[in-house]
């Protein structure tokens, strides 16, 4: 800090004999609102801060002075107070400036001070490619605007820990923490996730269970209709053709004809009277089938699918057999 202190009273006083010079007649009673004035306050307050031991709140003083007057003196010491701080690029395009702008007034021993200065900090710098999966993406280092996405050229940043961002709007920022040393060349990505949060289904397919698949095709229950239908139809007939036939056999009873076609006519009535029984029967169950079917269809799908998910198997024993059942 000494040293620090030392050359900046150096730089005070060269600043404020340059300002002296370059002020018109009848200046040093000037107002306090004339830049050369405020100038000066400015950097006497920061030679302040700096003995007082704030180089923040000096650093601004000095911007300040070099705002109301630029003077290349003054980055001289802009340079030192950055150098203090840690700002190592600061600190090393204010020495720069300063050998620009001050060319040949700068003595030969301050300019090898200079240069030699501006050598050491470059071995604190580090580079930084900074890019995303969004292009336009805002990207920061320390929450400082450094371009969009992608950048041109890496961006330099003093050596230790940094946080670097990438901001879209209507997207929650993406932001990472990293340790940047002197002289490294870091390449950083920083993507974006999918807008749902969720993993991209395309890149990565899911297979479904066999069971949840359904077929396009017709229902059974459609068919168990039809068939009911069918039978339906079919007991009508035959009932019918069995009514048609009794009466037949009543009217044969009446014409008093033989035994035998008695006979025969009433076993082609009992016959076609069984039929229908049949039939009305297949009917009957056909019919409640499909009620059933129609009802309990969706919770057997249901459980289909559940046992499709979830094999299991069953060991069955029974009189000279043993066997394994179950869903696989």
């Amino acid at each position: 800090m000494t040293n620090v202190k030392l050359q900046l009273s150096f730089g005070l006083a060269a600043v404020l004999i340059a300002v002296a010079s370059a002020a018109p007649a009848g200046a040093q009673g000037a107002e306090d609102g004339d830049p050369v004035t405020l100038s000066r306050n400015h950097f006497d307050r920061g030679v302040e801060y700096v003995q007082d031991g704030d180089l923040k709140a000096a650093l601004i003083e000095f911007k300040r002075a070099y705002a109301y007057s630029p003077n290349y003196r003054v980055l001289y010491n802009l340079g030192q107070v950055s150098n203090e701080l840690r700002e190592y690029i600061d600190a090393q395009n204010y020495y720069r400036r300063y050998l620009t702008d001050g060319a040949s007034d700068i003595d030969t021993a301050r300019r090898r001070d200079v240069e030699a200065t501006i050598a050491k900090l470059s071995s604190r710098i580090a580079r930084i490619m900074l890019s995303s999966n969004i292009e336009g993406a805002e990207l920061f280092v320390d929450d400082v605007p450094v371009g969009r996405s992608p950048l041109s050229e890496p961006v330099r940043v003093s050596a230790g820990a940094r946080l670097v961002t990438a901001a879209v709007p209507g997207r929650p920022p993406i932001s990472r923490s990293i340790e940047a040393a002197g002289g490294d060349t870091l390449t950083v990505q920083l993507d974006f996730p999918p807008p749902s949060g969720l993993p991209d289904i395309a890149a990565e397919p899911t297979l479904l269970p066999k069971a949840r698949v359904e077929s396009s095709g017709p229902s059974p229950v459609l068919w168990l209709g039809i068939t009911a239908g069918a039978l339906g139809v079919a007991t009508g007939v035959m009932a019918y053709l069995a009514a048609s036939d009794a009466s037949d056999y009543h009217d044969a009873v009446k014409t008093k004809t033989t035994p035998r076609e008695l006979q025969e006519l009433d076993d082609k009535a009992s016959a076609k009277a069984l039929v229908t029984d049949i039939l009305l029967g297949a009917t009957v169950v056909a019919t409640t089938v499909t009620l059933i079917v129609a009802t309990t269809g969706s919770s057997g799908r249901e459980r289909a699918t559940h046992e499709a998910a979830h094999p299991s198997a069953r060991l069955m024993i029974g009189p000279g057999a043993v066997r394994v059942a179950g869903n696989f």
